[in-house]
């Protein structure tokens, strides 16, 4: 297992940082295997106007245009 990165929030609370598969395979409840993720992700990255994609081209959640590691 890779390690964890950690942070602390403007309030004091400390919040792991894990990887996206960490994510997936652990915290995540287990999904309907008739869920096709990667068509949920592709229409996440079409819809919308081209700005306001809830998944940027640069495969980012709109509105979080950097990493919270580099914040940090």
């Amino acid at each position: 297992m890779a390690a964890h990165l950690g942070l602390t929030t403007p309030g004091g609370q400390s919040v792991s940082m894990v990887s996206v598969e960490y994510f997936l395979d652990t915290l995540l409840p287990p999904l309907h295997p008739a869920m096709a993720t990667h068509k949920i992700l592709n229409k996440l990255k079409r819809m919308g106007t081209k700005s306001r994609r809830p998944i940027t081209k640069h495969n980012r959640w709109w509105g979080f245009n950097v990493d919270p590691i580099a914040c940090h």
